[in-house]
């Protein structure tokens, strides 16, 4: 299995809220979702990611070690993903619109609205 963006989300609200329960309640999962996943985890990475007992979840050295690098992963991908967007949004608002009309006048009037609409156009 490889780990992907879900499972360090997961990892970070567990480590978060302290608990599975709470974080499965959290990332609209059922707790024995999130348990699964985070087993399969462990034995992806070859170790546990968490202590878990009646107290609750605590990150492991190696779940500190996962976080650190989620901490900084999960916001990286947030930002390509917004750039992206933002990128294919940008250039989807930009590009050449011809308007023919039959009318000098009304092609003015309509040159006039669409200037007051979109000032850059």
């Amino acid at each position: 299995m490889d780990l992907e963006v879900r499972h360090l989300r997961m990892i970070v609200v567990v480590a978060e809220s302290g608990s599975v329960t709470k974080a499965a309640a959290s990332l609209g999962l059922a707790q024995p979702a999130l348990t699964a996943q985070l087993n399969r985890i462990d034995r992806a990475l070859g170790g546990c990611v968490f202590t878990r007992d009646r107290l609750g979840a605590r990150p492991t050295e190696l779940g500190e070690l996962v976080l650190r690098h989620a901490r900084v992963v999960l916001p990286a991908m947030s930002a390509l993903v917004d750039d992206a967007r933002r990128h294919v949004s940008d250039r989807a608002t930009t590009g050449a619109v011809r308007v023919g009309t039959v009318s000098s006048a009304i092609g003015g009037l309509f040159a006039n609205r669409l200037h007051v609409a979109v000032p850059a156009a």
